[in-house]
């Protein structure tokens, strides 16, 4: 078992040397516009001014490593390299998220929507979708919950409950899939479910955890764009959808297309929960306000 840092594709500060900051100092207004251009273009992440030492920090060690001579250097690289935007991609965006992070929606979901959907749905079937999921612990809070609910009530033997996660970044999809953590990472679960749902790491692996077989079982990650239609979903909808922490980054437009996105990807009376800080507030929508950052679709 490895340590995620190890697959994570980030750099430790002491990683980046004084020569690489320097290589990095040229980024100036064009070189920055093109960057935040094309970010947004590609992500509908939207880069402000103020991630300019973000942008110098994260991207100088692989203008170093390319051997460039700086920014100017790294658009046109860019330019001729149209793979290089998934670097880009995985380098500027932000992946913040915890285990039972905003614990008010996982305790919503587990004591009003899933006795609601589990006495309607006469397929037995509930479909969960973490979209922009990060390195998956949301994913896996969504599992241990779901699980929790149908093992608790005998007379729900037999329901087929799945999660899926997804997210732009292929380098955090891959460490989600990975499914290890370490140890002040998974503190704020609680002992018994770590117990239950998490493998300990002993020898080399002392300190981290690998989620067991039965919770990786539920879920499966993938790679998906927001800002594209789900026709690779095929006839895929969801019961629920968790897309938490992430508008924030988006201009207005964009948010309009991302929440239409999950009206579109939701099945009739799903829900969708956004972040607190995040309400759909002067954003073009059908969804209805059942409670703070929660939204249905009826």
């Amino acid at each position: 078992m490895k340590s995620p840092l190890q697959s994570s594709g980030f750099v430790a500060q002491s990683e980046i040397g004084v020569g690489d900051l320097k290589q990095a100092s040229d980024l100036g207004e064009f070189e920055f516009t093109y960057i935040s251009n094309l970010m947004h273009e590609v992500s509908g992440v939207f880069l402000d001014t103020h991630k300019i030492p973000m942008i110098q920090v994260r991207l100088a060690k692989r203008i170093a490593d390319l051997k460039l001579e700086g920014f100017r250097a790294y658009i046109s690289y860019l330019r001729a390299h149209p793979e290089e935007r998934e670097y880009l991609i995985n380098s500027l965006t932000t992946h913040k998220t915890d285990f039972f992070r905003e614990s008010e929606h996982f305790d919503y979901l587990k004591d009003v929507l899933l006795p609601k959907i589990v006495s309607t749905e006469r397929s037995k079937k509930l479909r969960v979708w973490s979209a922009a999921c990060s390195s998956g612990e949301e994913v896996y809070t969504l599992g241990i919950v779901l699980s929790e609910f149908f093992q608790s009530q005998p007379d729900l033997a037999g329901w087929d409950y799945k999660i899926l996660g997804t997210d732009i970044d292929t380098s955090v999809v891959a460490r989600a899939s990975e499914g290890v953590y370490s140890s002040d990472v998974v503190h704020v679960i609680r002992p018994d479910l770590l117990h239950k749902y998490f493998q300990r790491g002993t020898g080399k692996n002392a300190g981290f955890y690998k989620v067991g077989k039965d919770l990786r079982d539920v879920v499966k990650f993938r790679t998906h764009n927001l800002l594209e239609d789900l026709s690779d979903f095929g006839d895929l909808r969801f019961d629920v959808t968790f897309l938490r922490n992430v508008l924030i980054y988006f201009k207005d437009e964009t948010r309009e297309t991302v929440i239409r996105r999950m009206w579109e990807s939701l099945k009739p009376h799903g829900h969708l929960f956004v972040g607190h800080s995040e309400p759909l507030q002067g954003i073009d929508h059908q969804f209805r306000n059942v409670k703070a950052s929660v939204y249905s679709k009826s």
